[in-house]
């Protein structure tokens, strides 16, 4: 998948039967997401620490919203840069009308090792 900031997200072993270039929506729940080199950056607009986990309120540089949780006291701060890595096998993509395409057949070996 490539999203808008150019950035390639590979998802190995997915059947997506769409044709190239076909717009979808790139979905993955903030819980899934490091920081961390790989390719997406984000630029923090707020942090809420929680104690336990501390969320940040970012978007990548074209604007678009983008949400991370992050265990632990994170010191990121409004306007910092942060590269994200995420974790292919928990992104989910969304046809123009709204429906999965392209799922995982079973998401529970994400979780398990």
């Amino acid at each position: 998948v490539r999203l808008e900031d150019g950035i390639d997200i590979a998802l190995p072993g997915r059947q997506i039967d769409l044709a190239d270039d076909t717009p979808v929506t790139f979905g993955i729940r903030p819980e899934h997401c490091e920081i961390g080199e790989g390719g997406l950056q984000i630029i923090v607009d707020s942090t809420e620490v929680l104690g336990a986990e501390t969320i940040l309120h970012a978007a990548t540089p074209r604007g678009n919203s983008f949400t991370v949780a992050l265990r632990g006291i994170s010191r990121a701060r409004p306007g910092d840069r942060i590269p994200i890595i995420i974790r292919e096998a928990f992104v989910h993509l969304f046809d123009g009308n709204g429906v999965s395409v392209g799922a995982e057949k079973d998401w529970r070996n994400a979780y398990f090792s």
